[in-house]
């Protein structure tokens, strides 16, 4: 029993000294994490272009969150506060711009074009065609570097270039339909396809408002059920279109 018990106290011995030399020298080798691809040229190019763009002085007071995404590989070209939340701003001209880029392509132009009558004696029309250009400013230019400056006639316009749909699909209900990002889709724009109210008190009180339209045009109706109230009375007023055909083009004004 001796023997044994002696055998027994080697072999636990031997155990204690195996587990204590196991935990003594036990370790936990860290691998580091892979080293990111260098990103290419063209993506440092848009890297280095997009922070000059934010360390712009004017954008110092701004708060900024971006990602930008490859859309054929999954790759994050760029991103800087992508996480934080923020008030999105006026978002959705980078997808109408990001398609116009893809589906006409960056040398793509919207033009409008003029024509005239053979012009005698300053008598001849002006004809403009639309072709979806908003802004007529170059055109101007090159009109009053003509010799003619003055012409006796008409100015016909044609925006049949568009089909006649006047609304975008998708339009918020809160854009308006008086608001100044609510006009009406059109091959010829003018002055942004908007007007401008300046409503007025009448002579005295319980006259109709006098209501003014800069540019001044024909082309909207107005019905003017709003009145003149003193002048230590709130004024509340109510500006809509009525319901309908959008080209009968009626706007609908109440209130005091």
């Amino acid at each position: 029993m001796r023997k044994i018990s002696q055998i027994c106290l080697w072999f636990c011995a031997l155990l204690c000294c195996t587990v204590l030399y196991s935990c003594g020298t036990s370790s936990t080798i860290k691998v580091p994490p892979p080293t990111p691809p260098k990103p290419s040229e063209a993506v440092q190019r848009l890297q280095a272009k997009i922070e000059t763009t934010l360390n712009d002085p004017s954008l110092v007071s701004s708060n900024v969150g971006m990602k930008v995404v490859s859309l054929k590989t999954g790759e994050v070209l760029y991103e800087k506060d992508a996480e934080k939340l923020y008030h999105p701003a006026s978002t959705m001209k980078l997808i109408t711009a990001a398609t116009a880029l893809v589906k006409l392509g960056p040398n793509y132009r919207f033009h409008t074009t003029l024509y005239t009558d053979p012009v005698e004696d300053n008598l001849g029309n002006i004809y403009l065609k639309g072709g979806g250009d908003p802004v007529f400013e170059k055109m101007v230019e090159r009109l009053v570097e003509m010799d003619t400056k003055a012409l006796q006639g008409d100015i016909v316009v044609d925006e049949t270039y568009f089909d006649a749909i006047r609304r975008g699909k998708g339009w918020m209900w809160d854009d308006g339909p008086i608001g100044g990002y609510y006009p009406h889709l059109s091959a010829l724009t003018i002055n942004r396809n908007g007007v401008h109210l300046r409503i007025s008190p009448g002579s005295k009180v319980d006259d109709p408002v006098r209501i003014h339209l800069d540019p001044p045009t024909q082309h909207m109706k107005i019905v003017n059920d709003a009145t003149t109230v003193g002048a230590s009375e709130k004024t509340r007023l109510t500006i809509k279109r009525e319901d309908g055909p959008i080209e009968a083009n009626i706007l609908m004004i109440d209130g005091v």
